[in-house]
């Protein structure tokens, strides 16, 4: 399967609906979190905990009530325990642990680090892939956002955030 050419025609073919924030959704989500005051690369790692099987409306509650009262409203309190101790971004890493929940907490921190790219499972479908993925896979997929993103040049979570926005309304 050429998943670089199924990104690029799903991109060219849904090109006029993309709007500038469906582009920029990492650096906008970036700022938002940032602008919630404390520790930015604490709040990130949370955010990208919270969001596992959650939808993005569910996230930002699920959020802006931890950024209110301190609670943890998510599905694995143990890894929040490892992130509220967690005293470098590598602790970090190992806390979240999962291809997807670490590029998504990378996406959201270095929003404009090429090297990152939140494969999920709307990512998958772009890419036209069915089935069930695994490791080698998601790395598979992740290069091809990462080739095809080059040649349009986009980051490679601008292409997948994008795409993403797109797939959702179709």
């Amino acid at each position: 399967m050429n998943y670089e050419k199924n990104l690029l025609d799903f991109y060219v073919k849904y090109k006029g609906q993309y709007e500038v924030n469906d582009v920029l959704w990492y650096s906008n989500m970036s700022t938002i979190i940032r602008s919630n005051g404390g520790d930015f690369r604490r709040n990130c790692a949370i955010f990208a905990l919270m969001s596992i099987n959650t939808s993005l409306t569910s996230n930002i509650k699920k959020f802006d009530h931890y950024i209110e009262t301190g609670e943890f409203r998510g599905l694995f309190p143990d890894k929040f325990i490892k992130i509220q101790k967690a005293k470098s971004e590598e602790d970090l890493l190992t806390a979240l642990n999962g291809n997807k929940v670490k590029n998504f907490f990378m996406n959201l921190y270095n929003p404009v680090d090429p090297k990152y790219v939140t494969i999920d499972r709307w990512a998958y479908r772009v890419a036209g892939f069915q089935g069930k993925p695994t490791n080698k896979r998601y790395i598979e997929i992740a290069n091809a956002y990462k080739t095809a993103s080059n040649k349009l040049g986009l980051l490679p979570n601008q292409l997948q955030s994008c795409t993403w926005c797109a797939i959702r309304k179709i």
